[in-house]
């Protein structure tokens, strides 16, 4: 069986496989706004109490340690988390052995 064109496969298959990706970033997207939505809701109500916000909530290495382990506690719950693991150190292991040939 071969394909001609990228509109067999997808007749084939139904909807395109980039729709999946787009809808995935798309709900990853609207998580991060609602998490900045819910932390400058709660800076409001501490400045309306008097107190100080927290603003180092928000930089970039802590919001991305939150999605890490949102990320990891969610491939927990599908049973998958070690298959991501093997994945993940399998490609470190290939990067590593790629930076090694072009040191030597």
């Amino acid at each position: 069986m071969s394909f001609n064109n990228i509109t067999t496969v997808i007749g084939l298959i139904g909807e395109p496989f980039w729709q999946d990706n787009q809808e995935r970033e798309r709900q990853r997207l609207d998580e991060r706004a609602k998490a900045r939505e819910e932390e400058r809701m709660a800076n409001r109500e501490l400045v309306q109490e008097g107190l100080a916000p927290r603003y180092h909530e928000s930089s970039k290495a802590v919001l991305k340690s939150k999605e890490l382990v949102t990320q990891f506690e969610k491939l927990k719950q599908k049973g998958s988390l070690d298959k991501y693991l093997k994945r993940k150190n399998k490609r470190l292991q290939a990067r590593d052995r790629k930076r090694m040939e072009e040191v030597i």
